[in-house]
């Protein structure tokens, strides 16, 4: 089940939680940055706001439109038919059809058409993808209050596996990213693209109003 609550900035639009955070006693949030996986989205920001989405808000985050038929592999069982809750798809001429304005993206039409007779186009740019993982982390974050420990860990490529670099501690998953990227700029432990693209998060964190990417650090020998 999950929880649905309107972006604070956009009021119109949807946000969509897992529905056991009112729950958690509290959460630690951690993850690993380092150069063996600089593609792939990172981050704390990344880990509360699609980490605790609903699956309809991890469908929302990645994609902005309707799920397709695939016709080749799509065999006309009706199974999608009859479970989609606002009755967007119908059988046309032989062929099932979704209607896009019916359509919530709620992802049962995908389930049920296990064999991939209907699909997602994963189409979400880079900015609608920012955007809605800020929004779904500031609606985490304003039920979970300050009950959330958001841990990053640096790793270096030493040309026989990562190691250990440091790690960067906060309650503020927006200044541990913002932290984050600065150390790996200034210690050359990842490349700029990577760099770069956690500092965009950072800043459409900050627009969103998740929190503030200020912050002062307090170095811990190890």
């Amino acid at each position: 089940h999950e929880i649905r609550c309107k972006a604070n900035r956009l009021p119109e639009q949807e946000i969509c939680l897992a529905g056991e955070l009112p729950n958690l006693d509290g959460l630690i949030s951690v993850c690993c940055i380092g150069p063996s996986d600089p593609e792939a989205p990172s981050g704390s920001l990344v880990n509360i706001g699609q980490g605790l989405a609903s699956k309809k808000g991890k469908i929302r985050q990645l994609s902005t439109s309707a799920p397709q038929v695939n016709v080749a592999k799509c065999y006309r069982c009706r199974r999608c038919v009859r479970i989609c809750p606002t009755h967007a798809i119908s059988i046309v001429k032989d062929r099932v059809v979704i209607d896009a304005r019916k359509c919530i993206q709620c992802g049962k039409c995908v389930e049920t058409a296990h064999l991939g007779g209907i699909t997602y186009n994963w189409n979400a740019t880079t900015e609608h993808y920012d955007t809605m993982v800020a929004r779904h982390a500031k609606g985490a974050l304003d039920i979970l209050g300050q009950k959330v420990i958001c841990v990053n860990i640096i790793v270096r490529d030493k040309g026989q596996g990562d190691v250990f670099a440091g790690g960067v501690i906060s309650h503020n998953p927006v200044a541990v990213d913002c932290a984050t990227a600065d150390l790996c700029e200034d210690e050359g432990l990842l490349s700029q693209d990577p760099i770069d693209r956690l500092k965009r998060r950072v800043r459409v964190a900050e627009l969103e109003g998740v929190a503030t990417a200020s912050y002062a650090l307090e170095t811990v020998a190890y």
